[in-house]
């Protein structure tokens, strides 16, 4: 089953401080792998489990979290996507 994305949407609004800005979410991929949407209004991605059972296990979102931030801070790091935010439900 697809996501509801009127739903995330509105989830979204409620949960991310700037919430109130999004004006629409847009699917850019979503395959066997962790899906992945553009937070149209805030200009934020947001990647998230597979809605359906793939041919993947998904990954494990908040190590790959907690590793992305870590590595934001260090001086001389490979460039690494900013972290915003984490909710694990």
């Amino acid at each position: 089953m697809a996501r509801d994305v009127a739903a995330m949407m509105a989830a979204l609004r409620d949960f991310l401080e700037d919430g109130d800005r999004i004006t629409g979410i847009r699917t850019l991929s979503a395959g066997h792998s962790n899906e992945t949407y553009l937070i149209e209004g805030i200009d934020r991605v947001l990647r998230a489990p597979p809605s359906e059972e793939g041919l993947l296990p998904p990954y494990d979102m908040a190590r790959q979290h907690a590793i992305l931030r870590a590595v934001q801070g260090w001086d001389n790091a490979l460039p690494v996507p900013r972290v915003h935010e984490l909710c694990v439900d």
